[in-house]
């Protein structure tokens, strides 16, 4: 809590010499009777105090875009000693952070940093899991967890299920820098669990931008978010802005991000992914007539899903086709595409839209 005026009193144990009191007159510096005006520069003032309280942070700079990569965005990480770049995609569908290693089949090497596989031979703070601890000690052992060799071994999918990553886990150092209070910045290099893939399945044809791994931030398994929050790096908590620019790029945080003017929605409890609720959409200001129930959650699915990893929007029948038959109307010059993949295909600049969610 921040408040406008504050009286410290000092309290000493022995007065040296009595001081003549000095009546000092209090004059208004100018004579704003705007509220509004006021309550602004109180909001600097809270922000500026609020950011010299800030807890550290951790950045990772972000590139990608729709006209770099067809609208992934991806972070550049430091992994081993001596640390080297890999780019990873942001993905909060994933909960785990896993990179292309050294030999691995069917992969591709990526352009992006001239094929630097992650080579834990190649690295003096790597260590492979064993089968004893990390993601394959945990009482509930998710069934993407496996053993052999001694080897804490993972298979998963992709969320669409298209493309399966094998390998196992590894521990070695990333390097990162926090932001500290008043802006101070340091480095650090804590160790974290990480996956190593080895194969990959289908190959990835050679048309499609091939980054070195995905960065999770799922709410399960062992994310680097949770495990710098565990050793004390940061808070357990993260934060990403993706600029919708051609040129692409934003910030991705990690740490408990104190800002003024920043507006929550709560996420779903009790869910593997981040479901929020959406309640209506509006384009152009004018509130499409869509059911609510329309987006609730239930048993057998439903909901909102906020994830990084997929490109497009996707709506519910109903109510995709109520923003569809919007689009003309609020939109000069819309042209309709054939694709054999989608419904209903515009090329054209969106009208401005905004989705209600609870507690807006």
């Amino acid at each position: 809590m921040v408040l406008g005026v504050a009286i410290l009193l000092y309290k000493t144990a022995t007065v040296v010499k009595r001081l003549p009191i000095t009546n000092l007159k209090l004059e208004r510096v100018e004579d704003s009777r705007d509220v509004n005006e006021v309550i602004k520069k109180d909001s600097w003032r809270m922000e500026r105090v609020l950011k010299e309280q800030q807890p550290q942070v951790v950045e990772f700079s972000v590139f990608g875009g729709y006209e770099e990569v067809g609208g992934l965005y991806y972070a550049k990480i430091q992994l081993g000693t001596p640390s080297k770049n890999y780019y990873v995609k942001i993905d909060t569908g994933t909960d785990a952070l896993w990179v292309d290693c050294r030999p691995c089949k069917d992969c591709y090497e990526s352009s992006t940093t001239n094929g630097n596989l992650y080579s834990p031979s190649r690295s003096s703070t790597s260590r492979i899991i064993s089968c004893s601890e990390g993601p394959c000690s945990q009482p509930a052992q998710s069934s993407d967890t496996n053993c052999s060799t001694n080897h804490c071994g993972y298979t998963f999918r992709d969320v669409n299920g298209s493309v399966k990553y094998s390998g196992y886990y590894v521990s070695d150092k990333i390097q990162v820098t926090t932001v500290g209070v008043g802006s101070r910045l340091s480095k650090t290099s804590p160790n974290v669990i990480f996956g190593c893939s080895t194969y990959i399945t289908p190959k990835w044809e050679k048309s499609v931008i091939v980054l070195d791994g995905v960065f999770g931030f799922g709410q399960q398994g062992f994310s680097i978010m949770s495990q710098l929050s565990s050793q004390g790096v940061t808070p357990n908590e993260f934060m990403h802005c993706f600029s919708g620019s051609i040129y692409g790029g934003g910030s991705l945080l990690i740490g408990h991000i104190l800002e003024p003017n920043v507006i929550y929605t709560p996420l779903v409890q009790s869910q593997s992914r981040y479901h929020v609720n959406l309640e209506s959409i509006s384009v152009k200001g004018h509130p499409l007539s869509i059911d609510p129930a329309t987006f609730a959650l239930s048993d057998n699915g439903g909901g909102t899903i906020i994830d990084s990893g997929t490109v497009f929007a996707y709506l519910p029948r109903d109510a995709y086709f109520s923003f569809v038959d919007a689009f003309p109307d609020h939109t000069l010059a819309a042209k309709a595409l054939t694709n054999p993949t989608l419904t209903s295909h515009f090329k054209s600049l969106l009208p401005w839209n905004s989705e209600l969610f609870t507690g807006l």
